[in-house]
């Protein structure tokens, strides 16, 4: 079935501007009649179905779109919460980092200077009589 629809409204209708409606016209494209000095477009009626169906595809599509942003901005939140954590445990990792390295620095420093100890008291021991020796080892006194 065929529908009369004026130039404006079949514009409006197909979401094209007016000069290119009388653009078609002028080409032949579209088929026209004229009522009392009024132009009209004549339509198919299952265009005009095919228009309503396009107009939910793309009501249905605007919502998706949205829903898909909003997925999109939640993710964002997500991952920028991810990164703040993940950079708050790298932050303690070094600072744990930095406290092993000051107590192995702290241990090395004392075993050096155990060992430095033990090396000297065996040099000494070297040098001295084996009396001296028994004396130092057993804990007597040396005059």
């Amino acid at each position: 079935m065929k529908q009369k629809l004026k130039v404006y409204d079949y514009a409006t209708t197909m979401r094209i501007s007016v000069p290119t409606v009388y653009r078609h016209i002028k080409a032949g494209k579209l088929e026209t009649e004229t009522i009392d000095g009024v132009l009209y477009v004549i339509v198919d009626e299952e265009q005009l179905n095919n228009i309503e169906e396009q107009d939910d595809l793309i009501a249905e599509l605007k919502t998706r779109i949205e829903q898909q942003q909003n997925e999109i901005e939640y993710l964002r939140g997500e991952l920028s919460s991810a990164r703040q954590r993940t950079d708050q445990i790298i932050q303690q990792m070094q600072q744990d980092t930095e406290s092993d390295k000051q107590r192995s620095d702290t241990i090395i420093l004392q075993l050096t200077r155990q060992f430095e100890a033990q090396t000297k008291l065996i040099e000494d021991m070297r040098h001295r009589s084996l009396w001296a020796r028994v004396k130092t080892a057993f804990g007597f006194a040396t005059s």
